[in-house]
């Protein structure tokens, strides 16, 4: 014979079974959309960095060819550079060159001159002075020139006179001009170095962006493959909950069941009672 508290205790399991299910049933369906919110969340997530991947990957290219094109500006400015500084030491080379001429030979010519034309301008006059003789002979050549010999000798000398003053003041402006160029030359010197530099550091930009390109291009990679196993995880994930639903839901059933069984069984036994005591009862007449 059953217990009077069986009855209760299949009744408290039908309705706990009942209850389960239904909470089952509820549950697995807030993870699979979960799941599905989750998967989208993370998703986008991958999506907007891939674009951001994209976008950077654009920005190393232009930065790129953006550098090529300084760096291709800066060997042309180098190569002017390294012209110019040829042509300025040759300047300078030419300046010392005229430099000794005008302080060495041409002064010492011009002076030689001067001191050799006095002498010159007396032989001149001279040879006036005998060409005029001369020409008042009777079979004497004709001699009466505009401007004597000894003159023009004496206007030779007052056009020399002047020229080794000139020759110094050149000489200074060569010199200051040597100065100058010597200057010119240092600054392009200094320039070429700053090139040489500026180079140097766009050629370590380029090597930089060289090595961020195939890193950009694996970050891109690694997000796409990370998208697609989220998709497969996230498909797996939803089959899980609804197994998981479905083994929990069978569980609370069979609770149910039992429950279910033990009331019956209850309600069953009064009637088993009282027809063995009917039984017993026509025993007892006969």
């Amino acid at each position: 014979m059953t217990s009077p508290p069986a009855r209760s205790v299949g009744r408290t399991l039908t309705i706990v079974s009942t209850v389960g299910m239904v909470l089952t049933v509820v549950a697995t369906a807030l993870a699979f959309v979960l799941v599905g919110r989750l998967h989208r969340s993370v998703d986008d997530s991958l999506g907007v960095a891939v674009q951001t991947i994209d976008a950077v990957d654009e920005s190393i290219t232009v930065s790129k060819q953006v550098v090529d094109t300084i760096s291709t500006a800066l060997d042309g400015v180098a190569a002017t550079l390294t012209t110019i500084q040829g042509s300025t030491a040759t300047a300078s080379d030419t300046l010392d060159t005229l430099d000794t001429f005008l302080k060495g030979s041409l002064t010492s010519s011009v002076v030689s001159i001067q001191q050799v034309l006095p002498t010159i301008q007396g032989v001149a006059g001279a040879i006036d002075t005998s060409l005029t003789a001369i020409s008042k002979l009777p079979i004497g050549p004709d001699y009466q020139p505009a401007i004597s010999f000894a003159d023009s000798i004496q206007g030779l000398s007052d056009a020399i006179t002047p020229l080794p003053g000139d020759i110094d003041s050149l000489a200074t402006n060569v010199a200051d001009l040597q100065t100058s160029v010597a200057s010119v030359s240092t600054d392009l010197s200094q320039l070429v170095g700053t090139v040489t530099s500026l180079q140097g550091d766009i050629k370590a930009i380029k090597d930089a962006l060289d090595q961020y390109l195939p890193v950009a291009a694996n970050a891109r990679e690694v997000a796409l493959h990370n998208r697609d196993r989220l998709r497969a995880d996230t498909t797996l994930g939803r089959v899980l909950v609804i197994l998981v639903g479905l083994v929990l839901i069978l569980t609370q059933a069979a609770t149910g069941w039992v429950g279910r069984l033990l009331v019956e069984r209850e309600t069953s036994m009064p009637v088993s009672v009282t027809t063995s005591e009917s039984e017993s009862a026509d025993v007892l007449e006969i």
